[in-house]
C-alpha cells in the first residue's frame, strides 16, 4: 500500500460540516484500499483568525504549527506562511511516503518540499486554489510594491508550477498560469465545484432569514474584502424603486470589509447582512433566494471560485460583473445569467431590473444554472478523477 501526504494550509473543520475542498479530497482518497492517506494541515483556523479547535480524532490528520495573525492581506501573514512552510518541512522530512499532494497557496510549503523532492522517488501534485502574488496586485499597485516586495513570491510559484510532477487546478485560467513556466508540464482542470448530493441535503435545513409572501431575495454569498465589489451592488440595490419593502438584498458572510460595507448600505431594512453562516445554512438560505450576484472587483485575479459552484446548485439565475473571461463564457454558453460591465452600477441596476420583472427568465436561468452544476461542478462525478490522475502518472 503506498502512502500519500496530502498537505494544505487552509483546510476546513472536521465536524462534517465543512465544504473545504481539501477536507473533500482526503476523505475520498481515504476511500481508496491503494493507499494509506495522511493530511497534514495548519493549528491555526484562516477564517476564524484563532488557534484552530481540534475538532478530529483521526490520527491521519496532523496539525502543525503556525503563528496568527489578523489581516488576509498583510507581512504577518506572510510570516505566518513562512513559518508554517518550514515547520511542515521539518516534520515531512521524517517521514515515508510515495505521493505529495499539495495545496497552493500558501507558496513556502510546497516551495520547499518540492525542492527537497523534485529529484526523488516521489509523485508531487500541486492543487493550485488561487494565483499568488498576483492576487495581492489589486490591493496595492505601487510598482516598488509589485516589483521589489513581491518578486520572491512570484520565484516561488514560478518554481512550484515547473517541478511539480502534475498541476491540477480550479480553473483554466490558473492551469494555463501554472503552464506557462514550462511547455513539457502537464495539467489538468477540476473545478471546486460542490457535492450535489450534500447540497441537497442541506437545502431542507431552516434558512436564517424567513421568507414572507411576496418578497423576493437576491443574494450574495462571499467573503467581504477586497476582491468583491460589494458596494457597486449596494448602490445597485438602492435605485430598484422598492417602496413596499419586498425586495431584499442578502449579504452572507465576513470579512476585512465588513463594516465598511455595512457604513456603505446605511440603515436601509431591506439589506441585511448575516454574517458567516455554517454552510448548511447558507445553503439552506440560497435556496429559498430569487436572484445570485457574482460581483468581484476590477483587477482581481479571481477565475472559478466557491461561490459560482454554490449559486448553480442552488438553481438560480446570476448577475455576473467579474472581469474574468472564463465565468463569463459559462454564463453565457449555458445561458444562466446575465454579465454586466464590471465596476457599472447602471448596468448591475438594469440586470437587477430585468430578473426582477421577468419570472419566465429566472426560471429558465435558474434552471439552466442547475445543469451547469450538474454537469461540471458535481463534487461527486469530478473529485473521481484525482485518484484516476495519481493511478495514471504512477504507471
Amino acid at each position: 500500500m503506498k502512502k500519500i501526504i496530502l498537505v494544505a494550509n487552509f483546510v476546513g473543520d472536521f465536524n462534517g460540516e465543512s465544504n473545504n475542498r481539501f477536507n473533500y479530497i482526503f476523505n475520498l482518497l481515504n476511500k481508496n484500499d491503494n493507499y494509506k492517506v495522511e493530511l497534514v494541515t495548519s493549528d491555526f483556523s484562516h477564517n476564524k483568525k484563532e488557534k484552530r479547535q481540534i475538532n478530529t480524532s483521526d490520527n491521519d490528520v496532523t496539525f502543525i504549527h503556525e503563528p496568527s495573525y489578523k489581516k488576509n492581506v498583510s507581512l504577518k501573514r506572510l510570516y505566518s506562511h513562512w513559518v508554517f512552510g518550514n515547520n511542515v518541512y521539518k516534520y515531512i522530512k521524517k517521514q515515508k511516503f510515495d505521493v505529495l499532494y499539495l495545496g497552493v497557496p500558501s507558496l513556502q510549503m510546497p516551495y520547499k518540499l518540492i525542492k527537497k523532492y523534485k529529484k526523488r522517488d516521489v509523485l508531487i501534485l500541486t492543487d493550485i486554489q488561487d494565483l499568488w502574488p498576483e492576487a495581492f496586485l489589486m490591493i496595492n499597485r505601487n510598482l516598488f510594491i509589485k516589483k521589489i516586495l513581491l518578486a520572491p513570491l512570484r520565484y516561488k510559484a514560478d518554481f512550484i508550477y515547473k517541478y511539480s510532477n502534475f498541476n491540477i487546478a480550479v480553473s483554466k485560467t490558473y492551469l494555463s498560469r501554472a503552464l506557462s513556466t514550462n511547455k513539457n508540464n502537464k495539467g489538468e482542470v477540476i473545478y471546486l465545484g460542490t457535492s450535489l448530493e450534500r447540497f441537497d441535503h442541506f437545502a431542507s435545513y431552516e434558512p436564517v432569514i424567513q421568507k414572507h409572501n411576496g418578497e423576493m431575495f437576491i443574494a450574495y454569498a462571499g467573503t467581504l474584502g477586497h476582491s468583491y465589489d460589494i458596494k457597486t451592488m449596494i448602490d445597485a440595490f438602492l435605485l430598484i424603486e422598492n417602496d413596499e419593502k419586498k425586495i431584499k438584498l442578502l449579504i452572507m458572510g465576513d470579512g476585512p470589509l465588513e463594516s465598511v460595507f455595512k457604513e456603505h448600505a446605511g440603515n436601509n431594512t431591506c439589506i441585511i447582512f448575516t454574517g458567516r453562516l455554517p454552510y448548511a445554512n447558507m445553503v439552506s438560505q440560497l435556496i429559498i433566494s430569487d436572484i445570485a450576484v457574482n460581483t468581484i472587483s476590477q483587477g482581481a485575479a479571481q477565475s472559478i471560485i466557491n461561490k459560482h459552484a454554490d449559486y448553480a446548485a442552488a438553481g438560480l439565475p446570476v448577475i455576473n460583473n467579474q472581469e474574468n473571461n472564463e465565468y463569463h463564457e459559462l454564463i453565457s454558453d449555458y445561458e444562466c445569467g446575465i454579465n454586466c460591465k464590471n465596476n457599472n452600477i447602471q448596468d448591475l441596476h438594469e440586470a437587477m431590473l430585468t430578473l426582477i420583472k421577468n419570472k419566465e427568465l429566472r426560471i429558465k436561468y435558474g434552471l439552466n444554472s442547475r445543469r451547469l452544476a450538474e454537469e461540471i461542478f458535481n463534487r461527486d462525478v469530478t473529485y473521481r478523477r484525482i485518484p484516476e490522475i495519481i493511478l495514471e502518472l504512477e504507471r
